[in-house]
């Protein structure tokens, strides 16, 4: 779909001179190598936090991020800054194809920073910009009207979307009041056009079922060595666990038993 990220390619010129091919929105040369050297399983994207934004506004609005980089309105950062979004939805998706790793495509599922939620009467529009965002990047060659989107977007070919995760940590409050209906409302009307792809929840705290959940931890050391064989002991009939993000983020070794402590 797109050249190789790593290399560089070297043209003549009509008057005999070497010219570099210049390529817009492509990664750093080192950051891509480091990339391709994690061999990846999957990358999530476009994040987390980076999609619910600051907020409903300021989410991550998936058709901002794609045509040509004067079009491009950019935001306000999530974490600080602003984001130019000259890196958006084509380019993270290429990027993933490129190092050989498989997306996991994050949706906005209507609830931002801010802790406010899109209400009932009104989630179908944030369902409705999902449709539109996955018939563009995964209909047929085929289809006319699709491939040239996806022509005037520089993509040649659909991409190879097999898991879609609808929202980010929507275990914290006061955000699982709504998601039951904001879940519902998704993997309804997703689900029955998609079907092909896996659908994965965030929480299973007010939702029924769900084919996949997204497992995020940050934690003290000693949480990890006691939930360490936790996954053995998950029915197989459970939903599949996918261990998006887990981190040790402060430190209690006051309540370890350190073998190599020579005190």
């Amino acid at each position: 779909m797109h050249s190789v990220i790593l290399e560089i390619n070297i043209n003549i010129g009509d008057d005999g001179g070497i010219y570099a091919e210049i390529i817009d929105n492509r990664a750093f040369q080192d950051i891509a190598r480091a990339f391709t050297d994690l061999k990846p399983g999957y990358v999530r994207l476009p994040d987390g936090n980076n999609l619910e934004g600051l907020t409903i506004p300021e989410r991550f609005i998936w058709n901002n991020t794609v045509g040509p980089l004067e079009n491009r309105t950019g935001r306000r950062g999530t974490w600080t800054g602003y984001n130019t979004l000259g890196f958006g939805l084509v380019e993270l998706l290429s990027f993933v194809e490129d190092i050989g790793s498989t997306p996991v495509l994050v949706v906005y599922a209507g609830y931002s920073l801010d802790r406010q939620a899109v209400s009932q009467d009104q989630i179908q529009i944030y369902v409705d910009e999902v449709v539109r965002e996955l018939d563009i990047l995964t209909a047929s060659a085929s289809d006319n009207k699709m491939d040239a989107l996806r022509a005037y977007l520089s993509c040649s070919e659909p991409f190879d979307i097999r898991y879609v995760e609808i929202g980010n940590e929507e275990f914290f409050n006061p955000s699982p009041s709504s998601y039951g209906y904001r879940w519902f409302a998704f993997h309804s009307g997703l689900s029955q056009k998609y079907p092909n792809i896996t659908f994965i929840a965030t929480t299973t705290q007010s939702i029924e079922t769900s084919p996949a959940v997204d497992d995020h931890n940050y934690e003290v050391p000693l949480f990890f060595i006691n939930n360490f064989c936790s996954y053995k002991k998950v029915p197989r009939s459970d939903p599949k666990v996918l261990a998006g993000e887990f981190s040790v983020t402060n430190d209690d070794d006051s309540k370890l038993n350190n073998p190599f402590d020579s005190g």
